[in-house]
């Protein structure tokens, strides 16, 4: 059984621009670019800690960029289709809210100073390292942390599946953060599996403390949440049949 997140329940009030080009300048490069190289380009484009701690070179034909640049360019290059499959659906679903709460460009450097938090936190776990790192994972994984602080209450449309049945449910936020947090800590404590958890840790501690400086000045943590009309479910009041009392009418002085 697995369980698939469509949408979730939370309205903006601004058209994410510049989601939108994160997610098309990945593809594009991902696509257009990185499949366009031979399979070892990777190197070229990943983060390779040796580099920037030791300064461990790479040959001629792959030594593009400078270590410090790759912190950058690992971000947006990923190791397979499902890879950066995963990592841009995620930034679809919370991507909109977070920039219409911080602001299109206090919204980008969040995102990549949140995916350069979390190369760095998976260079710090073992400098000497000359595998390359790449995946948005630490930039999805500061959003993801984001996400949860300002809208905790929002509830995410899930498709879950079992076998051949198929149902949608809604799930709570918090609860699927939970869910992702419960399996970055198991694969901490875990035998390595090749997947870069501490990059997720480092970029969702990251998303945790810039958060209160990149969000809007007027936005609150906890917000309740919106309705399509931008109304907080505290202020709808629902009048149900029988609860506003009936008053006797007169036909006038002369009834």
């Amino acid at each position: 059984m697995f369980f698939f997140p469509l949408f979730d329940d939370n309205p903006t009030a601004s058209k994410p621009l510049i989601n939108w080009l994160l997610i098309g300048f990945m593809m594009a490069w991902y696509f257009g670019y990185q499949l366009g190289n031979p399979p070892e380009f990777i190197y070229a484009v990943g983060f390779i800690p040796a580099r920037l701690f030791f300064g461990a070179e790479l040959p001629a034909s792959l030594d593009i960029f400078s270590p410090s640049v790759t912190l950058v360019t690992a971000m947006v290059s990923h190791g397979g289709f499902m890879h950066i499959a995963g990592n841009l659906w995620v930034a679809y679903l919370l991507g909109d809210n977070l920039e219409d709460k911080m602001g299109k460009l206090k919204f980008l450097f969040f995102v990549v100073l949140c995916g350069i938090a979390g190369n760095l936190a998976h260079g710090f776990t073992d400098t000497s390292s000359e595998v390359p790192l790449v995946g948005f994972s630490g930039a999805v994984s500061g959003m993801i942390l984001a996400y949860v602080m300002l809208f905790p209450r929002a509830n995410f449309k899930c498709l879950f599946v079992f076998f051949v049945f198929f149902r949608t449910m809604n799930i709570p936020a918090i609860a699927i953060f939970a869910l992702w947090a419960f399996g970055q800590v198991s694969g901490v404590l875990s035998a390595p599996d090749g997947v870069a958890y501490w990059a997720h840790a480092g970029g969702a501690i990251a998303g945790a403390a810039l958060i209160p400086f990149f969000k809007k000045p007027h936005v609150k943590f906890n917000a309740p949440k919106l309705t399509a009309s931008g109304m907080s479910t505290a202020q709808k009041v629902s009048l149900r049949r029988g609860s506003v009392p009936s008053v006797k009418r007169k036909t006038g002085p002369w009834g």
